[in-house]
């Protein structure tokens, strides 16, 4: 409930400037996490639904980008953006997150990174 489509709809040059280098930064789109072989976009690491080209080794394409923004943007809840999954996996339990099988990520709601894509979220709104 509450999620909808947010794929195109969510701004992608946001995404390239903001979004993605917290996804390289906080290594989820590294080997043991959400990382999604370049060769083979449906294998990778153990990450669920969300899958990311790796983009802090090499460049990543336009194509390989918009993989990542439409991955996290089917992550994101329009409706509520603070139920959005991206959010609330990796978020400490303690403060309102899901079970994250890569830990936490954030400890906290006011993280810089936690707002940053709360903002990309609630951009639509």
């Amino acid at each position: 409930p509450g999620e909808q489509d947010a794929t195109s709809e969510l701004d992608h040059e946001v995404f390239k400037a903001a979004v993605q280098p917290i996804l390289d930064n906080r290594n989820c789109s590294n080997a043991g996490c959400h990382i999604r072989d370049k060769n083979d976009p449906f294998s990778g690491g153990p990450g669920g639904s969300l899958r990311l080209f790796e983009c802090t080794a090499e460049i990543c394409t336009p194509e390989q980008l918009r993989g990542n923004h439409d991955s996290a943007a089917g992550m994101a809840n329009l409706v509520n953006p603070a139920d959005s999954r991206l959010l609330t996996k990796p978020l400490i339990l303690s403060n309102g997150g899901i079970q994250h099988l890569g830990g936490d990520i954030f400890l906290s709601t006011a993280d810089p990174d936690y707002l940053a894509l709360l903002s990309w979220i609630q951009s639509l709104l």
